[in-house]
């Protein structure tokens, strides 16, 4: 049976798929382990498309009343304005709150989480596709990646390929920062707060 623990704080995360799902309870643990007291609360949607995000939204307001809710999604079908979803997130109602987006899909933010050399070799792989001025599909990027990042060899849509550690995401934090790596994903900032880096 499953430890409860009291927190003091719950956010409730709107996020895109199930990586982000397990991505968020690998953080919730380090959270424990440290007696951090706070709790992320995942809430998969499904979809990073802008009028589902919404639907989302508003259900989880009703449902949960009185904590924060943020969400979370990929910015590359905003980028690309797929379906009309980056002129619908500009013209968003005020009740709709600022999204933390992940610059551009969830294979570049695992990358974030890697060493440089690995990031800088994936960062110029997609430079030269031009991903951040118009990002790549996954059935762009996915070959890519497997082609040119030995951990992501097999990887599957949904995988996390290697153990999330501290470490790790003390370097996607540095990463985040960095000023010549166009790799971004505003999550880290709440994650990094409260772990205290």
């Amino acid at each position: 049976m499953e430890e409860k623990y009291n927190t003091n704080k719950i956010y409730i995360i709107l996020c895109e798929g199930s990586s982000e799902r397990a991505y968020i309870q690998i953080i919730n643990r380090f959270f424990k382990e440290n007696e951090i007291n706070i709790n992320f609360v995942a809430k998969e949607i499904g979809t990073g498309h802008f009028h589902q995000v919404e639907k989302a939204y508003k259900k989880a307001c009703k449902e949960n009343k009185n904590k924060e809710i943020i969400i979370w999604v990929d910015e590359d079908i905003y980028k690309r304005d797929d379906k009309g979803n980056g002129t619908s997130y500009l013209n968003k109602k005020q009740n709709i709150p600022d999204f933390i987006f992940t610059k551009y899909n969830f294979e570049d933010f695992l990358v974030m989480h890697l060493d440089d050399d690995v990031i800088d070799k994936w960062h110029q792989v997609l430079n030269t596709k031009g991903h951040f001025n118009m990002p790549l599909k996954s059935s762009e990027y996915i070959p890519l990646i497997k082609e040119n990042i030995a951990l992501f060899q097999d990887y599957e849509k949904g995988d996390i390929p290697f153990e999330i550690t501290f470490e790790k995401i003390k370097q996607a934090y540095n990463t985040h920062q960095k000023q010549n790596i166009n790799f971004k994903c505003d999550m880290l900032k709440y994650i990094s707060k409260n772990l205290g880096f």
